[in-house]
């Protein structure tokens, strides 16, 4: 486990997001919500060990160059760090429903105001829906990231994911993050993943560290 010998620094219950702890370890400060592993510093010395580090190695990997990217879910900004130091020219918009999260981020992260990044207050499905009339969002991302660790299950919906579509370029690729658990729940995302698949010509799997599965989608 990653999180060892820790020091629970702070506790705070969210009526949006739910339950976060801030820790200290060995490795460096961490987050978790209800107990999972959701952010770190960038400079933690454990990061290569955890789903983050994974999966951006493999979105480099697919994608040698990329320009506009959508994250549903902020967590620490783990990921969207990694691309920004990678992609020097990328522009990244972030959509979080919870305001508590960017409190703990300024406070115990540290996090940095970029211009390459901006990060908007909205509840997903209503982002979804209003992109253009209120959030004045117009792109065609080659990345579309859905992190399921910090939406919540509750956005297993094919409405939603089919809707994602409609904002990835042509060469786009589309990653959905889901926690691995028990076998009745893994065999349900495996059912989840195959009406996925439906929707686009090219669908692979990566399984990472803690009990992460990745789901990259492409239709190139």
């Amino acid at each position: 486990m990653l999180i060892s010998q820790n020091k629970s620094i702070y506790k705070v219950n969210s009526n949006k997001g739910g339950f976060y702890k801030v820790f200290n370890s060995r490795f460096g400060r961490y987050l978790t919500l209800k107990n999972k592993l959701i952010g770190m510093h960038r400079s933690n010395r454990g990061i290569k060990n955890t789903y983050f580090y994974d999966l951006f190695q493999e979105i480099i990997e697919k994608r040698s160059s990329v320009r506009d990217i959508l994250i549903f879910g902020l967590g620490t900004s783990t990921l969207q760090d990694l691309l920004i130091e990678k992609y020097q020219k990328v522009r990244i918009t972030t959509v979080e429903s919870d305001g508590t999260l960017l409190d703990i981020n300024d406070y115990f992260f540290h996090r940095e105001e970029n211009s390459n990044h901006q990060i908007i207050i909205s509840d997903a499905f209503q982002f979804v829906k209003n992109s253009e009339n209120i959030y004045d969002f117009h792109e065609k991302c080659d990345l579309v990231v859905v992190d399921f660790n910090l939406l919540g299950s509750h956005f297993y919906s094919e409405i939603f994911l089919k809707e994602i579509k409609n904002f990835l370029s042509k060469k786009g690729l589309f990653l959905i993050i889901f926690e691995r658990r028990n076998y009745l729940q893994n065999i349900e995302l495996i059912k989840f993943v195959e009406r996925i698949s439906l929707y686009y010509n090219k669908v692979t799997l990566l399984y990472s560290k803690n009990n992460i599965l990745g789901v990259f989608c492409s239709d190139n």
